[in-house]
């Protein structure tokens, strides 16, 4: 499944401009056992299939009539994913997208789950004159760029937590 919406572009508006340096560990994590339980003793189905490999984590934080809203996403062979995590997001072509969770939710009515991120480019995803302007005039090995982009993603295309490690001395 590709990343639904838009992704990274050559092209970034200047309200898109990258704003903060990070370095990205592509390592595997080690999953966590936890329960997909929430208080309530139950968790329910974010794809409807199923098929137990993505479920909520915790009961709902606030439902309308349109949209539950969540804190946690349980994937069963990555663990927990909660708001505000860095995420790998699956890309069909190339390697997985890069993104902040702004939120996750389950709309009540089509019965479909999405997360709202907000994207870290590659430098290869970015201007090679905006590149310039580092520094070093270039990027570091491993480093990525913070985005106020975001956009509404399927809640199956997250891969798994991933650990971003600021560059010394940058804020």
């Amino acid at each position: 499944i590709a990343v639904q919406g838009r992704h990274p572009t050559r092209d970034l508006p200047e309200e898109d401009r990258p704003r903060g340096r990070k370095s990205c560990d592509m390592s595997q994590p080690k999953a966590k056992k936890s329960s997909a339980a929430g208080a309530s003793g139950k968790s329910s189905d974010p794809m409807g299939d199923g098929s137990g490999q993505y479920t909520w984590g915790a009961p709902p934080k606030r439902v309308t009539t349109k949209r539950r809203d969540y804190e946690a996403l349980v994937i069963s062979d990555a663990g927990m994913v909660r708001v505000g995590d860095d995420v790998l997001l699956k890309a069909s072509n190339h390697a997985p997208y890069i993104a902040r969770i702004v939120s996750m939710w389950e709309d009540v009515k089509k019965n479909e789950s999405w997360l709202r991120a907000s994207w870290f480019y590659r430098p290869a995803d970015i201007p090679k004159h905006a590149l310039a302007t580092l520094p070093k005039g270039c990027p570091e090995k491993h480093e990525i760029f913070y985005s106020a982009a975001c956009d509404n993603n399927d809640i199956r295309s997250v891969l798994r937590r991933c650990r971003l490690v600021e560059t010394a001395g940058e804020r």
